[in-house]
């Protein structure tokens, strides 16, 4: 076995993750972690390391903090930490507390990295985890995504310690006289993976003395098939999906097998009994499937899959001559009459005397209503989509822009006719959406 600081070193080469990057450093006080950042540091990388506090075992909680706290005062290494009730956290939002204190951590770390510039974050997971995991996922008929073990890389989270064997790093740690502390709870049996640990792959390895390599080599072949079916199934469904903003609309091909079609939908989140409903079924327009995070709605013969945002009822301010990013890039300009009025999407004029500033931007609600042109009377936003045949999906994403609490513009749609630019107008405005 190579040394750990070559097996490092060749991570990110591998990677090519330029080494003079600035990396956080995942610290719970076990031996895992120290031995990680301990490596980092006798390697030369500029470093910080996290810890959390999640007070679920009392003073020993402490005493691992203070651990860590005192490496890094000891090494000159910045420290950074958390003190979090878990138990407050998972009782709150309907969590177990494993769930909840992954939120806690990781959301921590984006918040440092946010603040203090690190590129990557570095855990250290390492081959006996990788297994582990494997086995929670056989157990519970994940897929062959969830065969695939623990990531080496997910965005800018890193492991390079993935390929190393348990074996190895509790020898570092002897041979470097690492000081470290033992988490109580990890002998807990009620967790799954502490059963794992301690009752099933003991017995694996009695049996089995190179258990632990051979199942590795199967988890990376595993990871190989699953790219080589991912991008043949990418190449397949490709061409029938067109990004428009946020939306993907795919054109259904009955032709392409349900069990392609499971292996790119699940990716949003979609689980198998919907997908096969979805591809089956040939479900009527209107029909939705939700996930976790996403909603698709089949319109027609075409299934357009959107993020699933949470209601937003905010209005924002537009002034003249300043512009908003969010929720939609939306510039208003004071600008010369021009010649041609032609109606372009996302181009609107409007005579900046009938106006009052600052004008409101919002989602349409139910009640709202315009005065479109070539009309003598109003109509309501919601019978106007309706004969735009705007896909349920668009529709709860349609923003109206108002002034003085009158609707001049169904954004991207339809221009109220009370404000329209004419022959009597000196003072015009534009306003341009940049991305729908």
């Amino acid at each position: 076995m190579k040394e750990l600081k070559n097996i490092f070193i060749e991570f990110l080469s591998k990677n090519n993750i330029d080494s003079k990057s600035h990396f956080l450093i995942a610290v719970s006080g076990g031996i895992d972690s120290m031995v990680c950042l301990d490596i980092a540091k006798n390697i030369g990388l500029k470093i910080g390391a996290a810890h959390v506090n999640f007070k679920l075992r009392n003073k020993e909680s402490d005493l691992d903090a203070d651990l860590v706290k005192d490496y890094c005062k000891k090494e000159n290494i910045p420290f950074h930490l958390l003190e979090k009730n878990a138990t407050g956290h998972a009782s709150e939002n309907k969590l177990s507390i494993q769930e909840a204190a992954r939120n806690i951590r990781y959301n921590f770390f984006n918040s440092i990295q946010d603040e203090f510039g690190y590129q990557y974050v570095i855990t250290a997971h390492h081959l006996q985890d990788n297994i582990e995991t494997f086995l929670m996922h056989l157990n519970r008929s994940a897929g062959l995504k969830g065969l695939t073990g623990i990531p080496q890389l997910r965005d800018n989270i890193i492991r390079p310690l993935l390929s190393v064997t348990k074996n190895n790093i509790n020898e570092y740690a002897k041979s470097n006289k690492i000081k470290y502390r033992d988490d109580s709870t990890n002998k807990e049996l009620k967790y799954d993976r502490n059963y794992i640990r301690n009752v099933i792959l003991p017995s694996f390895y009695k049996q089995f003395p190179d258990f632990d390599i051979n199942a590795g080599s199967t988890i990376s072949l595993i990871k190989e098939d699953y790219s080589l079916l991912m991008a043949l199934v990418q190449e397949k469904i490709n061409p029938l999906v067109k990004k428009k903003g946020n939306s993907y609309h795919i054109q259904y091909n009955d032709e392409i097998p349900e069990l392609v079609w499971y292996h790119y939908l699940k990716t949003f989140g979609f689980n198998r009994s919907q997908i096969k409903d979805l591809v089956l079924n040939n479900p009527q327009s209107g029909k939705k499937f939700i996930c976790k995070n996403f909603t698709l709605f089949v319109d027609r013969n075409t299934w357009i899959i959107n993020e699933n945002l949470d209601d937003d009822h905010t209005v924002y301010p537009l002034q003249m001559n300043s512009s908003l990013d969010k929720p939609l890039k939306i510039i208003c300009s004071s600008i010369n009459k021009p010649s041609n009025l032609n109606t372009v999407t996302g181009i609107a004029y409007f005579d900046t005397d009938k106006l009052t500033f600052p004008l409101q931007l919002r989602k349409w609600l139910p009640g709202d209503r315009i005065k479109p042109i070539g009309m003598k009377g109003s109509k309501k936003v919601s019978d106007l989509l309706i004969d735009l045949k705007t896909p349920l999906p668009d529709k709860k994403r349609t923003y109206v822009l108002l002034s003085n609490n009158e609707i001049i513009w169904v954004i991207g749609k339809k221009i109220s006719a009370e404000f329209l630019v004419d022959k009597k107008t000196m003072n015009c405005c534009k306003i341009s959406i940049s991305d729908q």
